[in-house]
């Protein structure tokens, strides 16, 4: 039997601006903001609660943007595209810093994995479902 955490993450675009996050667990990194699901949480919910935890905004949770699995982890990621209403402010708790970034043109401290998740989504596409093998497999 197949056992992994699932979690859900937040593509929050407007102007060609990207919203990123850097943790409190891992400052050094820009990274999607959200996190794991809790259980009997569905991927929609989840993440609104992500949202409102750590941002203290609601969200509209739009489309699917892709999968994000990280076989090496057992590790399975949902990327919905999403508007947040209001103005974003970390918690302090999970999230130490956040801000908008041009989509073009990602801060290189950008964590590698959501890069590529980042600059192969495009509005009104298909969703794309990414496999990571291990932490080098970019």
């Amino acid at each position: 039997m197949l056992h992994l955490t699932a979690g859900v993450m937040a593509l929050v675009v407007v102007d060609a601006q990207v919203l990123l996050a850097r943790t409190t667990y891992d400052p050094t990194v820009w990274r999607l903001p959200g996190g794991y699901l809790e259980a009997g949480e569905s991927p929609q919910s989840g993440l609104r609660r992500e949202i409102m935890e750590e941002l203290g905004c609601e969200a509209d949770i739009r489309e699917l943007a892709g999968i994000y699995y990280k076989s090496y982890e057992a590790n399975l990621n949902l990327v919905f595209t999403a508007r947040i209403l209001g103005d974003p402010i970390p918690d302090g708790d999970e999230l130490a810093e956040v801000s908008w970034h041009p989509v073009t043109s990602l801060p290189e401290a950008t964590s590698p994995r959501q890069r590529r998740v980042i600059e192969g989504w495009a509005p009104a596409t298909a969703p794309k479902v990414w496999t990571f093998a291990s932490e080098d497999d970019l």
